[in-house]
């Protein structure tokens, strides 16, 4: 990938989007162990994301 990709952007986007939703959810996570983090990042991509988030794409939005 080079500077400016459109993909890095994007997966850019995607994080910086999770970690605010997260925040939101949960607090502050700079306090977490790994392994708690690791679990509250899997709920919230399979669960909350994937199933629950309004995905305009899917919807034909």
């Amino acid at each position: 990938m080079s500077t400016g990709d459109a993909y890095d952007n994007g997966m850019e986007n995607f994080l910086a989007t999770t970690k605010r939703e997260i925040e939101f959810l949960h607090g502050t996570v700079r306090q977490l162990m790994r392994s708690q983090l690791c679990t509250i990042i899997f709920e919230y991509v399979e669960v909350f994301y994937n199933r629950e988030r309004h995905q305009s794409r899917v919807a034909g939005i």
